[in-house]
């Protein structure tokens, strides 16, 4: 397979996924309150309180601070802002999800089986759940999956390059 067919299987894969994740959000209700936690902590990051809000939080900071660049992006003032902003991070890390899912199906699968194996686990309920509910396992999926993804090139492989990135993005997972 050509690279443009594997980067169109992954657009039309992300399409779908964000499609799905929109449509869920908007036919279910958030019934954990972490993501009003992640809301909070976020709020106290944007308004400059760094030390409440990334060093004395109880939860890790990569999540609320991707909350912190959707609000900044989409803009607004309140909760309806916040709430939008912190389904728009949970979408985009969901959709974002479709790229190192595809590229740990097609290391270890090959490419006739790599789409199908992606469109599994976007169009999983479980998934969708995660998203709605706006928990912080989006965002820890997304970086684990790609230091999933640089453990297997580096075991198949055994080039130090993708020993770092397996580290980092391992580290950014954790936070």
């Amino acid at each position: 397979m050509t690279l443009i067919q594997h980067g169109t299987r992954i657009a039309l894969l992300m399409a779908g996924a964000a499609g799905f994740f929109v449509w869920t959000s908007h036919h279910t209700e958030v019934s954990f309150a972490d993501g009003l936690r992640y809301i909070r902590q976020a709020e106290r990051i944007d308004q400059g309180k760094w030390t409440d809000g990334l060093l004395r939080s109880v939860d890790h900071p990569m999540h609320p601070l991707s909350m912190v660049a959707a609000h900044r992006i989409i803009g607004g003032e309140g909760p309806v802002a916040w709430q939008r902003a912190a389904q728009f991070a949970a979408i985009a890390a969901g959709v974002l999800l479709v790229i190192p899912l595809y590229l740990v199906a097609l290391e270890i699968f090959g490419p006739p089986t790599a789409w199908i194996g992606v469109l599994l686990v976007a169009a999983s309920p479980l998934l969708g759940y995660i998203v709605t509910n706006i928990l912080s396992e989006s965002t820890f999926l997304l970086y684990w999956t790609w230091g999933l993804w640089a453990a297997v090139r580096f075991l198949r492989e055994g080039r130090f390059l993708w020993l770092p990135l397996t580290i980092g993005f391992s580290a950014l997972a954790y936070l």
